[in-house]
């Protein structure tokens, strides 16, 4: 697994030893599934550059180097993966990261960057059960 640092398959292999679990059938690092911290979220919320751009104008208190910003960021996505807490760089903070995820968030583009994103999105594709689960929500649906 790829995203899975050596010394986390080693605790999970024990910890599934321990309680006496089949290492084999499924490996249990096939349901590990790697978590980033929030700020890495907010991140990609702000790579929705077109959505942000247009938020900062309801703020009112957009500066210059906002707009700076979102030009770089827009530029060069990977930027905002080397950031910690991108919302302290931008006078919007978090305040619409409701709308940044839901209008029309380029996820494909954000994919596409290669970053944590990628990772997180490419570690749920590898997890079969998680896979199955959510088809099974599809095939629910009208």
């Amino acid at each position: 697994m790829g995203a899975c640092s050596e010394p986390v398959l080693a605790a999970l292999r024990f910890h599934c030893k321990q309680a006496e679990l089949d290492l084999d059938e499924p490996a249990p690092e096939s349901k590990l599934i790697r978590l980033v911290p929030f700020y890495c979220i907010e991140a990609w919320l702000f790579q929705n550059t077109m959505a942000a751009r247009r938020l900062l104008k309801k703020t009112g208190r957009c500066r210059p180097a906002d707009s700076a910003l979102l030009d770089a960021w827009k530029a060069d996505p990977s930027l905002l993966d080397d950031l910690f807490k991108p919302k302290e760089q931008i006078c919007m903070g978090a305040r619409f990261n409701k709308e940044l995820a839901s209008s029309a968030f380029p996820a494909a583009k954000v994919e596409g960057v290669r970053r944590s994103f990628a990772l997180v999105v490419d570690s749920m594709r590898a997890c079969q059960p998680l896979v199955d689960a959510l088809r099974m929500t599809w095939e629910q649906q009208p």
